[in-house]
């Protein structure tokens, strides 16, 4: 009986880790597209400066 128990707790401890590290990853690269939005954006706005009379 005491192998089911930790054969359930394994198993979570699995799934846990592994719903981390796609959370990680997804959150990195969220991050990543909105430094690049923020960089183009700055761009953007440096030109409209740049082109004014």
């Amino acid at each position: 009986m005491w192998w089911w128990v930790a054969a359930v707790l394994g198993a979570w401890l699995l799934v846990s880790v592994a719903v981390g590290l796609v959370l990680g990853k997804v959150l990195r690269v969220a991050d990543m597209e909105e430094s690049l939005v923020e960089i183009q954006r700055a761009e953007r706005e440096s030109e409209r400066h740049t082109n004014q009379p």
